[in-house]
């Protein structure tokens, strides 16, 4: 089970540094860095770190908006790392499959059988 962070900004005049340092905050083992617009679906090292992810692995974000550049796409991307049994924290406390997976699985047991919650893919109340 490994911590896998992943930053992106996107033009190179932005500045990975507080991402960077906030996912070293959070015990990422790695971290990977991209420069690509929020609004393009072409983000190579993002589609490489989502395939190299393992069943317990946790990807950790800064923001949701790291992930796409529409809700509807980030909504598929979170669904995609919990049917591979793969964690998803936004660093921003908006939303953490580790917690919603575990207190779903408390809560509702019987709707864990063999499929995924909907229940995790709300977002925490802050």
């Amino acid at each position: 089970m490994a911590r896998i962070g992943y930053c992106r900004t996107s033009t190179d005049r932005q500045e990975l540094q507080r991402q960077r340092k906030s996912l070293k905050a959070a015990g990422c083992d790695r971290i990977h860095e991209e420069t690509a617009s929020g609004k393009t679906l072409d983000r190579p090292v993002l589609n490489e770190v989502l395939a190299s992810l393992e069943p317990g692995d946790v990807l950790v974000i800064y923001e949701l908006d790291r992930l796409g550049p529409s809700m509807v796409q980030m909504v598929q991307v979170a669904e995609s790392l919990m049917e591979r049994s793969i964690g998803l924290v936004t660093l921003d406390g908006k939303l953490s499959t580790e917690w919603l997976w575990s207190h779903c699985h408390q809560n509702r047991p019987e709707r864990l059988a063999g499929q995924t919650d909907p229940c995790c893919l709300i977002p925490l109340e802050q």
